[in-house]
């Protein structure tokens, strides 16, 4: 293990974490504003099938899981979510490279 390129490591880390972090937060945000407007558009469509005459729950649940603006806004749900937890296990790898490049060069110190 070359020492230099180990403090170089550890130097430049928090910049690249930062960053990640703070996409990963983004997109968190955006995750959460798309399932609420997901959840808006389900409730509204269960809401209005259900109003129906002849309707009962289970009918307008399935009318309304099959609405297309739910489903436009399920879709965007489900991307913004894969966004979301690519960047979470992003920032989780960069935790451990920086736990681990700290231990090393603890244990270097230590040898000397």
């Amino acid at each position: 293990i070359n020492e230099d390129k180990l403090n170089s490591s550890l130097k430049l880390s928090p910049q690249s974490y930062s960053f990640i972090c703070s996409l990963r937060d983004k997109a968190i945000y955006e995750k959460d504003k798309a399932e609420k407007e997901k959840d808006i558009a389900f409730s509204n469509a269960y809401i209005y099938y259900r109003d129906m005459p002849n309707m009962n729950n289970d009918k307008a649940t399935h009318l309304a899981n099959t609405n297309k603006k739910y489903q436009s806004k399920l879709d965007i749900f489900q991307k913004a979510q894969y966004i979301a937890s690519t960047l979470i296990s992003a920032c989780r790898a960069y935790e451990n490279r920086e736990r681990i490049l700290q231990t090393l060069s603890a244990n270097m110190r230590r040898e000397r």
